[in-house]
């Protein structure tokens, strides 16, 4: 195989794993504030994703635009889901609440799957790309909306790295402790 062709499955598997860090990181974060083993959580990334697209493609929304209209519009209806699912499954579930949420949400990854294969079919679909234009050198071309996710992506988690951190000098350990416990057991 050419050197070309890995040096490009290499660079363009190293832009999209920084996508995959930042899904990765709000998993994390779902289930070490709340302790839902959220199953879903892809596909609420394609909810926001398919928001994208209609803004772009179908309401002709500039994609800056697009992005704050799909991460609200994914927030709005995460929170829905939580209030509908969620929130009556706490109440209930007491000591078997990640077993309950785990179904819950395997459940909801399902639903949302088939929903949107019935509503919008399988074929492909994209977003023109906002920073036309590609990065040339060695004889690779990497897309220049990829370079960009990835430096926003990884902006993104650095940014939050350091406000965990900075979180954990100010607030002393016993503060932080029962801020946990509180948060295990809010209703």
């Amino acid at each position: 195989m050419d050197s070309a062709v890995i040096s490009d499955v290499l660079i363009g598997g190293i832009l999209r794993g920084g996508m995959y860090v930042l899904m990765a990181m709000g998993l994390s974060l779902v289930f070490g504030v709340m302790k839902i083993p959220n199953f879903a959580h892809g596909e609420f990334y394609m909810i926001g994703a398919y928001l994208c697209y209609f803004s772009v493609s179908i309401w002709g929304l500039p994609a800056p635009l697009a992005i704050i209209v799909a991460a609200l519009g994914a927030f709005v209806i995460g929170a829905v889901i939580e209030k509908l699912t969620f929130y009556p499954l706490r109440k209930r579930s007491q000591g078997d609440w990640i077993l309950n949420s785990f179904l819950v949400t395997a459940g909801l990854s399902f639903v949302l799957q088939n929903l949107a294969q019935a509503w919008l079919g399988v074929t492909f679909k994209g977003v023109p790309q906002l920073w036309g234009g590609t990065l040339a050198f060695g004889g690779m071309h990497i897309s220049l909306d990829r370079i960009f996710a990835f430096v926003i992506a990884m902006s993104t988690v650095a940014t939050f790295w350091l406000f965990l951190r900075k979180l954990r000098q100010v607030v002393p350990l016993e503060l932080y402790q029962n801020m946990k416990r509180a948060q295990s057991s809010w209703v």
